[in-house]
């Protein structure tokens, strides 16, 4: 850039050297300013930006010329470094000599003029306009390339409040009114140093909101998750209408009509209270009118835990019986006992906790129970170990004995009898209702015990 400035000087400045083309010791001034130049031979002008740096150099020059006088400053070079001022104007002056004879030349001036920018100036324009109550409006400020650079906009607001834009795009709402209007929007524009542009207006028309007619909610509905829940724990309350225009706000209320929550949500996490049913309420509202809905949660207990099923006894001969017990260590009260066969097969579905029954099998006879409340069942087993009935019959004496000898004989069996009775021939032998008979037989004869333990 210097070295196009500097032609362009030359040219400029060639009527300088030309005017004193006879006078020795005479002088021009180049600059590499990118303002514009201004000005006579010996006393010119150049436009500058505020603080802008660059350089004067004394160019052309008589031969002669081989000292320099630069002021202000006393510079003694050919080239000289400067700063435009912030404002206003500095002149530097040049005198050309020749050292051997310590004369002097013609002196040569510049000027260095900073060039005054204009305050920001903006025009506002408003999308869209006209608006309608309630509608976003953005303003957007252009503004003028040759004033100094706005960063802001002071205004007046559509409703007639003061405020400053944090840019040269801003939006404001719409205020309602019941007939069209006019606002006026005053403005001016700000820049980073704080200058003011000078004010404008900008009307704005608004326009009413169309009149609706709002449909109250419909088809509402009110469900619990879950349901029924355990004593304790919460349930997810959620409301939702199929009909209407869209909910504003939605009131839940439990039983005793106290307001749980009433916001703009749907939903809202209870914990029931109570064992059984517990009724909760929502109010579904807008500007149409409301809806209500209902929903009844079931509190159960928690299922029976730690329940574990004894046998009483666990062993026994076939045809006697033995009692079942169900026992719960933890959980909600049971309300039902169901117990099954070892087949699988319902025996009975009771209140009560135990059982009597009477295996119809030997060895292992597992029996099982189901104990259930209104919140769920748990399960248990017990076994029993089933041998057959014995008996085993003793004589006093040694077998074969002497005819018409007397000979006690004993039965000994495994089934716990409370009564026996004894047959030989299939009759009754006399006095045979007891563990032991005594006998003297003329001929061999077979003995016969059924012992009885009255299961």
């Amino acid at each position: 850039m210097f070295k196009r400035l500097i032609a362009l000087l030359v040219i400029a400045v060639g009527f300088l050297g030309s005017a004193h083309a006879q006078t020795n010791l005479s002088c021009g001034i180049q600059n590499n300013f990118s303002g514009t130049f201004t000005g006579v031979a010996g006393d010119y002008t150049v436009n500058v930006s505020p603080g802008q740096n660059g350089t004067l150099r004394a160019a052309p020059c008589d031969p002669a010329v081989n000292s320099y006088d630069w002021s202000p400053g006393n510079f003694q070079t050919q080239s000289i470094s400067v700063t435009a001022p912030t404002s206003g104007a500095i002149t530097y002056t040049l005198t050309p000599c020749q050292s051997s004879t310590q004369k002097c030349g013609p002196q040569v001036r510049i000027t260095l003029q900073v060039a005054v920018v204009p305050p920001p100036d903006c025009t506002l324009t408003a999308s869209p306009n006209p608006a309608t109550s309630g509608q976003t409006v953005t303003f957007t400020a252009t503004c003028n390339a040759n004033a100094k650079p706005a960063v802001s906009i002071n205004y007046f607001d559509l409703s007639g409040v003061t405020r400053t834009s944090s840019g040269l795009t801003f939006t404001d709402v719409a205020p309602a009114v019941a007939a069209t209007s006019q606002r006026t929007v005053d403005y001016h524009a700000n820049a980073a140093d704080g200058t003011a542009g000078p004010l404008h207006s900008l009307v704005v028309t608004i326009n009413p909101a169309p009149v609706t007619t709002v449909l109250p909610p419909t088809g509402c509905r009110l469900t619990a998750n879950p349901n029924p829940v355990t004593q304790g724990l919460t349930s997810l309350l959620t409301a939702a209408c199929t009909g209407g225009d869209p909910v504003a706000s939605y009131t839940f209320t439990d039983a005793s009509n106290a307001i749980i929550q009433n916001t703009s949500a749907n939903t809202v996490v209870v914990r029931p209270p109570l064992l059984g049913p517990n009724n909760y309420l929502v109010r579904a509202s807008n500007a149409g009118g409301s809806s209500t809905a209902s929903v009844q949660v079931v509190v159960v207990p928690p299922p029976p835990s730690g329940c574990t099923l004894t046998a009483a006894p666990s062993a026994l001969t076939l045809g006697s019986a033995s009692t079942l017990t169900a026992q719960c260590t933890g959980g909600g009260a049971p309300s039902t006992y169901r117990f099954t066969a070892p087949d699988g097969s319902l025996i009975i579905d009771q209140p009560g906790n135990t059982l009597t029954v009477t295996p119809s099998a030997v060895g292992t006879q597992t029996y099982g129970v189901t104990i259930s409340n209104a919140g769920g069942n748990t399960t248990a087993n017990a076994s029993i170990t089933v041998t057959a009935a014995s008996c085993t019959i003793t004589p006093s004496a040694p077998n074969p004995i002497q005819r018409g000898a007397s000979v006690t004989l004993t039965a000994a069996c495994n089934n716990n009898p409370v009564s026996y009775s004894w047959t030989t021939a299939g009759v009754a032998v006399s006095g045979g209702n007891g563990p032991s008979i005594t006998v003297a037989p003329t001929t061999t004869t077979t003995y016969t015990v059924i012992a009885n333990n009255g299961s």
